[in-house]
């Protein structure tokens, strides 16, 4: 694929989102895909797209999409994006007394910038080898009992700026699982830190180095865990602290098992829960996203 090919698809995968790119934004996504491909290279391409309108410009934004409005797409996007960061950027210190959380980084719409006033605050969180079913139960404890946890009927205005634990992974499941498609390597080249020690953070995104994810290297995130999640780390961290991790896991894969007997059946379902769900739910990964129809039309025609 040449760099017109790789221009043109991506250019197309963010016209989905309803988002175009600026020249810079190019650039930086197709780092991993061509690493000698320079910036004059990509605007003489770009302009040469432009010149046989198959990609077009407005007020330095580029897309698929022949509308006067799509500058102004981006910038509703843009503005709306900012204005949630700081609620989202406000929950996120919670991790901080959250025990046996590694570290927590934004996915979904925030990670990727299309964010809508009813979008909700996707992570992915980082646990503890050993007490992934401990640090969900605390996450969903603190995070609900504060209201900033989205529940699994929640939608519209209701799922609004909450935050939705869809997805848990320890050490042994920091590489996402396949099957992997453009849609996962955008999201993953995307994530976004918000909380946890460097060291652990480097190693998840050395992970998923075949999505092209690069670790920051910032260490201005919240690596100081609270007294409280420290405290009970200590408390939690023996034979005690094992025993009630294996009660937890019984109690949670009891509901989980029935919430997904329970779930949605669409006219695309190809299970009793959706199209092509992610489901998992074991000691090393804890990942909910029961149907995958919206992922697979954004990718079926790349």
């Amino acid at each position: 694929m040449n760099t017109e090919a790789h221009i043109l698809q991506l250019l197309f995968f963010y016209s989905n989102l309803s988002r175009p790119l600026t020249l810079l934004e190019l650039r930086r996504l197709l780092i991993d895909r061509l690493e000698s491909v320079s910036l004059l290279e990509i605007i003489e391409c770009v302009d040469a797209l432009v010149a046989k309108k198959r990609v077009y410009e407005q007020r330095g934004f580029y897309g698929i999409v022949s509308d006067a409005s799509i500058a102004r797409w981006r910038i509703r996007q843009d503005v709306c994006t900012d204005e949630k960061w700081r609620e989202f950027l406000a929950s996120r210190r919670l991790f901080r007394f959250t025990p046996f959380v590694e570290f927590a980084c934004a996915a979904g719409s925030m990670a990727m910038g299309n964010a809508g006033k009813l979008s909700d605050f996707d992570v992915i969180v980082g646990a503890r080898q050993g007490r992934i079913f401990t640090t969900r139960f605390f996450c969903i404890a603190l995070f609900g009992a504060l209201r900033k946890r989205r529940k699994k009927l929640s939608h519209h205005d209701s799922a609004s700026n909450k935050i939705c634990l869809n997805h848990f992974v320890t050490p042994a499941a920091y590489c996402l699982r396949p099957p992997h498609n453009m849609y996962w390597a955008q999201l993953y080249k995307n994530l976004v830190p918000l909380y946890g020690s460097a060291e652990a953070l480097a190693e998840f995104f050395r992970a998923n180095a075949w999505a092209g994810a690069i670790f920051p290297n910032d260490r201005r995130h919240y690596e100081n865990s609270s007294r409280w999640k420290r405290l009970g780390e200590w408390m939690l961290g023996g034979a005690a602290g094992d025993a009630i991790e294996r009660w937890l896991r019984a109690y949670q894969q009891q509901r989980i098992t029935k919430s997904l007997a329970d779930g949605p059946r669409g006219p695309d379902a190809q299970s009793e829960l959706g199209y092509m769900p992610r489901i998992i739910h074991d000691d090393s990964e804890l990942e909910f996203h029961p149907d995958t129809h919206r992922i697979d039309q954004m990718v079926k025609n790349l």
